[in-house]
């Protein structure tokens, strides 16, 4: 039976960096996969997701061509063909052999299938058994699927499944208005397609800022998105043309009838067929893994990062845990805690969101004396000449410290301007510094220093009135 210092149990970021991580100290490593390697993210969900709504936005710009002192006729979408386009693009960053050669370079070994624990430090793959000092569990999540009468039997897409279709539906309804959902409604709208976004919660994007929620949300009225709120499918059933759901908001209830719908509420982590019942490891009541501090599960020779690990599910945060816990499993005198104060995140609607840090609202839970401002991007120039002008930037900032505690934007280049606010508070420079920095002219990183400068505005008025 090979034997190994290290089995790896999963491909994706986490995976491949905690791997990577520990082999660099010496440690006689093994990477399993039972799909492909690079993990859903980059193979089925981020990157594809990004590369079609990028096709999308280059046609709701030609078909906003007046706008810009230009006529343009003929253009029109092909699904097969940005599928085509979104396939060339995955490859190039995921396809074979380029990340076999990787794990090669390192002397990794790959181990291809499903593998299931037999005892805490044996697991088998198809018929082979491999044996180890350490695992780490890096195996990601799956799609969660509510249980709403019928609708198995009248079918349903997952995100997965969504970034493969090949014929656009006229009508979809998307059951979650996370992210996923949001973007999603965002690429078959500008398709032209009759999209609604069904959100269980009282708003979509519930875990942005309010202020972003409600930008997205009238950005998509105004762009014809359907948006149920408070909202709960009840049953699903399928007829000869169509697709039925059936949805309570209150006491009220209504029915829509669409070609598709895509069920994105949600995902847990992927540990089900893993057998862990066998290795003594700890779930908590949800089902979910027991933690330490250090990714570390109630069996000390078993780790876990990533979305498997359910703390913050995110590509660059599973690659982040992936390099702690390569890290922790080869010093064990020197373990690392994760830092999680400042993930930066983007969605990619229209207007994009940046967001990193705490809400206003979450930061006036947590007990901060809070000062927030928010300034708008009508004013700014590049977002004129780019006729992006919708949105706002938004900090959130600790009276007492002049400490960033959040950062939240919702227009044209979000996702990369919310990474100065990201770097200022990791490096923990204050408002009053941020607010001296010049900015060039004209860029949307400008809205940084506006909002900061008048936020220390509004901070030297509190202490004046103390």
């Amino acid at each position: 039976m090979p034997t190994f210092d290290l089995i790896v149990i999963g491909g994706g970021s986490a995976g491949f960096v905690s791997a990577i991580k520990a082999r660099s100290f010496g440690l006689n490593v093994a990477l399993v996969e039972k799909h492909k390697l690079g993990g859903e993210c980059p193979n089925y969900a981020c990157l594809p997701s990004k590369a079609l709504l990028r096709a999308a936005e280059i046609l709701s710009l030609a078909e906003r061509a007046e706008e810009f002192g230009l006529t343009m006729s003929g253009v029109s979408a092909s699904l097969p063909a940005m599928m085509a386009m979104k396939d060339t693009i995955v490859n190039k960053l995921t396809g074979s052999p380029r990340l076999e050669r990787m794990l090669e370079r390192h002397d990794i070994n790959l181990i291809r299938g499903e593998a299931l624990f037999v005892d805490p430090y044996t697991i088998q793959v198809g018929h082979k058994h491999y044996s180890a000092k350490q695992f780490v569990l890096a195996n990601g999540s799956d799609p969660l699927i509510p249980p709403v009468p019928g609708l198995k039997e009248a079918g349903f897409l997952t995100s997965i499944d969504a970034s493969m279709l090949q014929h656009q539906p006229p009508r979809i309804a998307i059951i979650g208005g996370g992210a996923v959902g949001s973007e999603y409604a965002q690429l078959f709208i500008r398709l032209h397609s009759e999209v609604w976004l069904i959100q269980k919660g009282e708003r979509i994007l519930d875990r942005e800022d309010q202020e972003t929620s409600a930008a997205i949300t009238e950005s998509f009225k105004k762009q014809g998105v359907n948006i149920l709120t408070n909202a709960e499918v009840l049953t699903v059933k399928k007829d000869q043309t169509s697709k039925l759901l059936t949805i309570r908001r209150g006491a009220d209830e209504q029915s829509i009838a669409v070609d598709e719908i895509l069920v994105v509420p949600g995902r847990q982590p992927d540990i089900s067929g893993l057998h862990l019942e066998k290795t003594g490891v700890s779930l908590d009541e949800r089902g979910k893994l027991v933690l330490n501090d250090y990714l570390q599960t109630s069996q000390p020779h078993i780790w876990a990062a990533g979305d498997v690990a359910g703390r913050m599910l995110f590509t660059h945060v599973a690659a982040y845990e992936g390099d702690i816990v390569g890290w922790n499993l080869t010093h064990p005198d020197q373990l690392k805690k994760p830092d999680y104060r400042v993930v930066p995140r983007a969605t990619f609607t229209s207007p994009e969101i940046g967001s990193v840090g705490l809400t206003e609202e979450q930061a006036r839970l947590a007990g901060y004396d809070v000062v927030a401002s928010s300034y708008p991007l009508r004013v700014m120039g590049r977002g004129m000449t780019v006729h992006e002008t919708d949105g706002f930037i938004k900090l959130v900032v600790d009276a007492k410290t002049e400490q960033i505690l959040g950062g939240h934007m919702a227009g044209s280049q979000a996702g990369e301007v919310i990474h100065e606010i990201a770097l200022a508070m990791h490096a923990r420079v204050p408002i009053t510094t941020l607010a001296t920095m010049i900015h060039a002219f004209p860029t949307m990183a400008e809205a940084v220093s506006f909002v900061s400068e008048r936020l220390v505005s509004q901070r030297d008025k509190i202490r004046g009135a103390v």
